[in-house]
């Protein structure tokens, strides 16, 4: 067992939610606490071949949603972008 988590003994698993769950950089951070079962993760992921990997090797504490969350954000429109035309739109928690 982990001394921290010996120590604090909490009542629950720590929740992790990862916006941009795209594993293209290796592992994330929470990969120990995940598997020494310290925790569960909800990850976001919205590109379809990264989702898909993700879900391929998901455990049981870990889920995953083809969403893509954004508040007042910014975003281009990429057709536009390749007519040298920029649309500009606010996006407001809204999923894809």
């Amino acid at each position: 067992m982990d001394p921290l988590n010996e120590i604090l003994r909490p009542a629950r698993l720590t929740s992790i939610v990862d916006i941009g769950a795209n594993p293209i950089d290796g592992d994330p951070p929470y990969r120990a606490m995940l598997a020494a079962g310290l925790c569960e993760v909800t990850g976001f992921e919205p590109q379809e071949s990264a989702f898909q990997k993700l879900e391929g090797k998901r455990g049981p504490r870990e889920r995953y949603l083809r969403h893509a969350l954004a508040d007042d954000l910014v975003v281009l429109d990429d057709q536009h972008l390749r007519h040298r035309l920029l649309t500009i739109m606010t996006c407001r928690w809204r999923s894809w």
